[in-house]
């Protein structure tokens, strides 16, 4: 029951036979799994940037996850995400630190980022690894968000020639 940007809010949370059911708004989202990999580069900071920032609140509010996975972010009609049905395993009165989030977050984004984009890709790889934080890669991140976009140039290409029938053209 946290309002959190990032974080979409249940309209209601059921019990009913020893089931928990929770209810969503519905507008169009799509889940993140619905996506063609690899996403752009700004689309993946703007991602792991949001998506650390909801994180590390839920940290300070006490909130332990489970897992998180791409089932668990819904892109908008905008193409920004938003967090929602996490799989909360524990809430404790107090801040809690970060011990699988960041990992579980890197994991999540590391297939659609777009291996020519080395520098996102290399700060996911080190929070996969353990070697930063949520602190740091949510710095790392909105560092590379504050820089304009690096245009790589084609580094190959490949032209083919498919001679198609006239009536496949209007069936």
């Amino acid at each position: 029951r946290l309002d959190l940007p990032g974080l979409i809010t249940p309209k209601a949370i059921l019990r009913r036979f020893n089931r928990m059911l929770v209810v969503y708004h519905f507008n169009g989202e799509h889940l993140l799994t619905d996506e063609p990999a690899p996403l752009d580069r700004d689309r993946v900071i703007q991602a792991g940037l949001l998506m650390s920032k909801v994180l590390h609140a839920l940290r300070e509010h006490g909130v332990v996850l489970r897992s998180l996975n791409s089932r668990n972010v819904l892109v908008m009609a905008d193409h920004s995400v938003r967090l929602f049905d996490l799989d909360v395993d524990a809430v404790h009165h107090r801040p809690v630190p970060d011990r699988n989030d960041t990992i579980r977050l890197c994991q999540l984004l590391l297939p659609y980022c777009a291996p020519k984009i080395g520098v996102v890709r290399n700060i996911l790889e080190d929070g996969v690894n353990g070697k930063m934080d949520g602190l740091k890669v949510m710095g790392a991140l909105a560092e590379l968000a504050a820089q304009p976009p690096v245009f790589w140039p084609s580094l190959a290409s490949a032209l083919s020639k498919l001679k198609l029938k006239k009536e496949w053209l209007f069936d």
